[in-house]
């Protein structure tokens, strides 16, 4: 039987007790869970126990059934006999249950705050006194990064002409942004540490500046700028080897490892913020790339949840050149379906293109497909068109089926979407 857990990967009984145990072992402060499992064990357990039939009840809102307000009241109510029959009748729901456990192991941990910090200064694991200290570090190695992007952008251009002297220089700025880029990555060590002490001991996030940006002392925007800072040192000197960072598919040989090493952080940046600067940025580079479909699916993205932004413009202008030069665009038909509908503004074309923009195009497997459909279907739509029996047959047997099922098929997240690398953070 699949545990209750569902996503956390783990098998055995669906009991509570296995549901606060996988909680526990999924835990990012493994000094909180320590312990939660030593002392504090059997208060978790009852509080657990005693509370997950109203919890489940809260997350499954709608879904629960009218049997579970009578649960509630009966101080004789087996939680493990409530979750046995769920999954009995919905094993969907095994989800909702892990996360009602979840929820409940949090509210303990706000009720015993004191303890849980007790009981990790008794282990050796206190939250560090020193905050202050390690945001200044981390704030002094991304400062030290941008200031060092800066300096690569402003040196002499390399000239193409000399091929061996231009990889010999994009060489020697991995080399030189080397221990830079380390001491980046001990700075969001550093963030992470404080970022757990600060839910540890409950600390409000600093109130924003008077203009309404984030404090510097904020852990999530200087883990961001510290991402931002590691893309910029390969970013910035990238139009010193050829072409800017702009339009679709112009990246040179010398420009590519340094493009590269920079989607990394700037993906990783997006998994922490909303940031309009850095999904346009992310754009521009997928575009320029040549991964034009990532590129589109950020691009529209972006225009989708920020229609006004000061990003946006830029972003529509990259959407209108990725049109002009995608041989998909330039020719918005989809052949067969528009002979076997009649018109190429029917719902069922629209479904089908929306497939082939939204699925198809943002694999290399997808893109091959297409090509091959449109070097090959215009033949086939002809003679379609001018058969009304084979125009019946097609609509009924296919594009409307094959519609019907691309609307429904789960895409690759866009920008800003679960999943993604250019995700809002709560």
């Amino acid at each position: 039987m699949k545990d209750a857990s569902s996503g956390a990967g783990a098998t055995g009984p669906a009991t509570v007790a296995a549901l606060l145990e996988t909680t526990l072992e999924q835990m990012r402060d493994a000094r909180v869970s320590g312990a939660l499992r030593r002392e504090l064990a059997a208060p978790l357990q009852a509080h657990v126990r005693a509370g997950f039939v109203s919890a489940l009840r809260d997350r499954l809102g709608s879904e629960a059934g009218p049997g579970f307000e009578e649960l509630e009241k009966d101080p004789a109510t087996d939680p493990d006999a409530v979750l046995a029959d769920l999954l009995a009748e919905e094993p969907t729901h095994a989800d909702k249950a892990f996360e009602a456990v979840a929820r409940l192991v949090a509210e303990f941990v706000r009720r015993e705050r004191e303890a849980v910090v007790a009981s990790m200064r008794a282990a050796g694991e206190a939250p560090s006194a020193d905050r202050d200290g390690r945001m200044g570090r981390a704030l002094a190695a991304v400062e030290a990064a941008e200031a060092e992007a800066a300096r690569l952008e402003a040196e002499p251009a390399v000239s193409s002409d000399k091929p061996e002297a231009a990889a010999a220089e994009a060489a020697a700025i991995h080399d030189r942004v080397h221990s830079l880029v380390e001491r980046l990555e001990e700075a969001r060590e550093l963030l992470a540490e404080v970022e757990m002490d600060d839910a540890v001991l409950g600390r409000e996030r600093p109130a924003p500046a008077p203009d309404g940006r984030p404090a510097p002392t904020d852990v999530e925007t200087l883990t961001v700028r510290a991402f931002a800072a590691q893309a910029d040192l390969y970013l910035r000197p990238v139009p010193r080897f050829g072409p800017p960072i702009a339009g679709v598919a112009r990246m040179g040989y010398e420009q590519e490892g340094l493009v590269l090493d920079a989607l990394v952080p700037l993906q990783e940046a997006l998994q922490y913020r909303y940031a309009p600067r850095l999904i346009a940025t992310l754009a521009r580079v997928r575009a320029f790339k040549g991964d034009t479909g990532e590129a589109r699916a950020i691009a529209e993205r972006l225009v989708e949840i920020d229609p006004e932004g000061l990003e946006t413009a830029g972003v529509r202008e990259l959407l209108a050149e990725l049109d002009a030069t995608s041989p998909v665009r330039k020719d918005r038909r989809c052949f067969v379906a528009t002979a076997a509908m009649g018109s190429d503004a029917a719902a069922e074309v629209e479904a089908l293109r929306a497939f082939r923009d939204r699925v198809l195009l943002r694999t290399a497997a997808g893109r091959a497909l297409v090509a091959a459909y449109y070097r090959l279907s215009p033949p086939l739509a002809a003679w379609i068109a001018c058969h009304p029996a084979a125009r019946r047959l097609v609509r009924d047997l296919v594009v409307v089926p094959v519609a019907r099922f691309g609307a429904v098929q789960p895409h690759p997240p866009a920008a800003g979407e679960a999943g993604s690398p250019v995700r809002p953070r709560a």
